[in-house]
């Protein structure tokens, strides 16, 4: 299962749009692929992981986690 293995490291950062991109090499099915996680940073922040067997040409989003402050 792909996603966030410990020890693997996330590399990115976050644009002046609040918008951060964090990226680290996986394996599915014993091929390389990326996985991506977009943080979005507003009042309610979001993060949404995807995964991309082409080196990042395309996506597919496989989960999202939306935060609520309380």
């Amino acid at each position: 299962n792909p996603g966030a293995k410990p020890g693997l490291p996330q590399v990115g950062h976050f644009n002046p749009n609040g918008v951060g991109d964090f990226l680290a090499p996986d394996t599915w099915a014993r091929k390389p692929i990326l996985v991506r996680y977009r943080w979005y940073a507003r009042a309610n922040p979001r993060c949404e992981e995807a995964f991309s067997s082409d080196n990042g040409k395309t996506w597919e989003t496989v989960w999202t986690t939306d935060y609520t402050r309380i």
